[in-house]
């Protein structure tokens, strides 16, 4: 089931003005169908964490983009389930007005325990799963079917479709005798989950499995989880629990765990008394090894989750596959002015221009040949997928301190879903310890995450309406953070319109058909595809019959005395010119 990006923008929009009957009883109905006005309380809170109107944009254009049950896989653990049902409720509502359908994979942990502990049994684990012999296994089948009503009662109270599957979903087998009828599952059925969303349900699915014979298995919910998200191959995998994210020792929240840096260290810590915690580290790196690059999962509280998914801060701890972050000290050395012109072209947050900014701008013609011209690069980050970069420039000096210039910051939207955008900037901070300053256009869609990371911030109007924004771990003296807001004010705009674009490149093209007359023999010339391309093939020169042009695949070429830069794409058009 496809959804159109333009129709999911008018049903976000529309979602407060539907849900508002939520903060009223019903004036008719049974009694279960009637609504606490709290809920309106609840409502409110969650859209307050969705950021500004351009960021619920990009999100619900690329989640418009893909199938439905390629949205998100939500597990949420019992204990949410038992203390903040109606926020989860309410969460899973929003999406569901919004058009969106994930999967959702319940766990009943706590309530099993309560059960148990009061017929005098003591629960039991083995590697952070519960031991199940044939009478947990009875509670289990009971509990999970209880909780799986519940959620599902809720979300009808709501008036939001929701289907309980219990089983036919997971197919298993028994994974190790000695811990009774604990399954491994072998195969996933997708058929009534799929059914679910196409007929406008939220599937809700328990963590029970059956074994070929019919033998009732059960399934811990995060391994559950894990095979339902190697299944659909989801945009997102989202763990809720009552924590709101992973948790140190020390009461520590992390924002983020890159399993490439983060794994072995964590791995061989002592979870002696918290094998669930070691279960559930293991199954993240299993599911992230078994998922697409662009995969994430997010730890999170049912009050983040809204936010986990509308916008680019994000909520709670974000787990990802990790990448390398490199550096570089020349623009060739990162790749050449076509790949990272083409980054930055893709960039989130990039600067807009006409009267709404609704229009992506262009880099500069000369932007690298400015920054050569002025020896003041220092260093280029770049992701080892080129989904990130950073160029950080000459800055400003005072009493001895020198705080350096990020003068471009850009992450690709897949680098935003994969925590990319985080590695990069934890690697600029690591290596800036007396700090840096940048800036950024006043009507930028990534401002927000830029105030979350900064120390200070002002406004100023230079070339265009501009925030400049620092960052250091000490206080900066008035007199530096002058000395850096006259620096970002002075700074050429290194983004332009279309129109003044076209004329660059119409400059460029008569610069071109001069080497045409000058020069014999092949010339290699890297063009723009938006205008430049279009136009040299439409000079005389180009369609003289002495002149030959195709699309090249090589990259990296450049013509003497003409700007690189011009690039959306690293395109590469070879003039053969018959002599």
């Amino acid at each position: 089931m496809m959804r159109n990006p333009t129709w999911l923008r008018r049903a976000f929009s529309q979602t407060v003005v539907k849900m508002q009957p939520m903060t009223r009883h019903f004036s008719q109905g049974p009694a279960s169908m009637q609504l606490d006005p709290s809920m309106g309380i609840v409502l409110e809170q969650l859209l307050r964490t969705v950021g500004t109107d351009r960021d619920v944009d990009q999100y619900l254009t690329l989640y418009g983009k893909m199938e439905s049950q390629k949205f998100a896989v939500i597990k949420v653990g019992g204990e949410v389930i038992q203390r903040d049902l109606d926020t989860f409720a309410c969460a899973l509502t929003f999406l569901h007005r919004a058009g969106l359908f994930p999967i959702v994979i319940h766990g009943a942990g706590p309530q099993m325990n309560e059960v148990l502990e009061k017929d005098g049994y003591v629960p039991q684990y083995e590697g952070g799963m519960r031991v199940t012999d044939e009478y947990t296994l009875r509670v289990a089948r009971r509990v999970f079917l209880e909780t799986n009503l519940t959620l599902v009662d809720r979300l009808q109270s709501l008036r939001t479709p929701a289907r309980p599957i219990s089983s036919g979903v997971f197919e298993a087998e028994v994974l190790d005798p000695k811990i009774g009828f604990v399954g491994n599952i072998t195969n996933v059925h997708k058929h009534a989950i799929i059914a679910s969303i196409n007929a406008g349900c939220l599937p809700i699915l328990a963590p029970l499995a059956e074994s070929k014979s019919g033998q009732i298995l059960n399934i811990n919910a995060d391994v559950a989880a894990r095979e339902v998200s190697l299944a659909f191959q989801p945009h997102k995998t989202i763990m809720i629990n009552a924590k709101g994210g992973w948790v140190e020792p020390d009461g520590r929240k992390l924002s983020i765990i890159d399993m490439e840096q983060d794994y072995e260290e964590f791995l061989n810590r002592d979870y002696t008394g918290r094998q669930g915690t070691l279960l559930k580290l293991k199954e993240l790196k299993l599911m992230l090894d078994n998922l697409p690059d662009t995969a994430t999962i997010a730890l999170t509280s049912p009050s983040g989750l809204v936010k986990e998914l509308f916008t680019h801060r994000g909520a709670g701890t974000l787990v990802t596959k990790g990448e390398k972050i490199n550096s570089y000290s020349s623009v060739s050395a990162a790749g050449g002015e076509g790949v990272l012109g083409a980054l930055l072209s893709q960039s989130f947050g990039q600067q807009k221009f006409d009267s709404n900014f609704a229009t992506k701008g262009h880099l500069h013609p000369h932007y690298w040949a400015r920054l050569k011209e002025a020896n003041s690069l220092l260093k280029i980050y770049c992701s080892a997928s080129k989904s990130a970069a950073a160029v950080l420039a000459d800055g400003v000096q005072e009493n001895g301190k020198t705080v350096n210039y990020l003068c471009k910051f850009a992450v690709t939207e897949r680098g935003i879903g994969n925590g990319t955008g985080s590695a990069l900037w934890a690697r600029i901070v690591a290596d800036q310890p007396e700090g840096f300053f940048w800036r950024s256009h006043s009507e930028s869609a990534i401002n927000s995450w830029f105030f979350e990371k900064c120390s200070g911030s002002a406004k100023v109007q230079g070339s265009a309406p501009w925030i400049v924004f620092w960052y250091s771990k000490d206080k900066l003296p008035p007199t530096l953070v002058d000395k850096l807001v006259l620096k970002c004010e002075a700074v050429p705009r290194s983004y332009v319109d279309n129109e003044e674009f076209k004329a660059l490149t119409e400059s460029l093209v008569s610069q071109l058909k001069e080497s045409f007359e000058m020069q014999a023999g092949r010339m290699p010339v890297i063009c723009a595809p938006s205008f430049t391309s279009r136009q040299l093939c439409g000079t005389g020169a180009a369609r003289s019959p002495q002149i030959v042009g195709r699309r090249a695949s090589c990259v990296g070429l450049e013509l003497q005395g003409l700007p690189r830069s011009l690039v959306a794409a690293p395109v590469v058009w070879d003039w053969s010119c018959k002599v």
